[in-house]
């Protein structure tokens, strides 16, 4: 028969705390890994350069310029385009 005496909660308690610290790692080490990911995904997307015609066309499209600016500076990329 085992008797524990008066340390019986105190070895139940450390063997608590070791569970939650073990799980409290695996969780730290699960959330670092996805939020990682996500940093990776972001700056992978943002890095990617736009031509000049589709960075031309989302001035157009946002009103920067007008429809006779965008003719213009269309049909210069696409003289500068065929040098």
């Amino acid at each position: 028969m085992w008797n524990y005496g008066d340390w019986g909660w105190m070895n139940f308690g450390m063997h608590g705390l070791g569970m939650i610290a073990f799980w409290g790692v695996i969780l730290f080490a699960l959330i670092a890994l996805l939020w990682s990911f996500q940093i990776q995904k972001k700056t992978a997307t943002s890095t990617m350069k736009e031509t000049p015609l589709e960075i031309l066309r989302t001035r157009y499209a946002k009103g920067e310029i007008n429809s006779d600016q965008f003719k213009a500076m269309q049909a210069e990329l696409q003289d500068n385009g065929s040098d």
